[in-house]
């Protein structure tokens, strides 16, 4: 009669090495590396920890990653919250590894094996080409909905092209092209002194447009204009 094997030792697998996890983690965001370092756990022989480990890595990761699609979609990068995120990065990735090097030495030191590289590089690559590819998709819809706002501004649909300029320039105030674009809506809907403040903040950004001062220079002109008719003088 055959002894049954031990069923812990039998299903257990081989450990991922902690320092490919980081290297995951570091170059691919910490989700993924999250995720792999919470599964590691079980081939260590810690399954009790898989859980509630995967829970806080996943929020965690989600967190960094938010901040760092929200530097991206900006036209230009927010350099402190990109710092945020690579800080952040750095200590998570570092924790995963600490966490978890001293119980695979362990292993190995008792005649264990490790798992390779393969899978957390698989896993990592996976990764990374997914949010590249939903960063990407993010972005293309973001310009797909400002075109709309310049074809809504040609077929002087002022009202909606106002909505979503002014939406771009709220959720980005360094978007230059938001400012212009809502200074010609305000230009071509009466509105003359909102075009100037718009075209002045677009100019703070994008100091070296000869055409926008021109175009400046020409409302504030209207405006004078405007302003001394208005107190009687004959304009000719």
């Amino acid at each position: 009669m055959i002894a049954p094997k031990d069923t812990a030792t039998a299903t257990q697998r081989r450990p991922w090495n902690p320092l490919a996890i980081l290297l995951v983690s570091l170059f691919c965001t910490p989700l993924p590396g999250g995720i792999l370092h919470a599964l590691n756990y079980s081939r260590l022989g810690r399954p009790a920890q898989v859980r509630p480990t995967l829970i806080s890595n996943v929020l965690m990761a989600l967190i960094i990653v938010f901040i760092g699609y929200r530097s991206s979609m900006m036209a230009r990068p927010d350099y402190q919250m990109k710092l945020l995120g690579l800080f952040l990065t750095v200590v998570v990735s570092i924790h995963f590894y600490r966490s978890q090097v001293r119980t695979f030495r362990a292993q190995l030191a008792q005649g264990g094996r490790s798992g390779g590289w393969v899978t957390p590089c698989l896993v990592g690559i996976v990764s990374a080409c997914v949010l590249l590819a939903g960063d990407f998709g993010i972005q293309y819809m973001q310009l797909r909905e400002f075109d709309r706002g310049v074809s809504l501004l040609e077929a002087k649909q002022y009202a909606e092209a106002e909505q979503i300029f002014e939406r771009y320039k709220k959720d980005d105030p360094t978007m230059a092209d938001a400012y212009y674009n809502l200074a010609i809506v305000y230009a071509n809907s009466g509105r003359d002194q909102l075009a100037v403040q718009e075209l002045q903040n677009y100019l703070k950004l994008s100091p070296f447009d000869g055409e926008a001062r021109r175009f400046l220079e020409s409302l504030k002109g209207r405006g004078d204009s405007a302003h001394a008719n208005g107190n009687g003088t004959v304009d000719h």
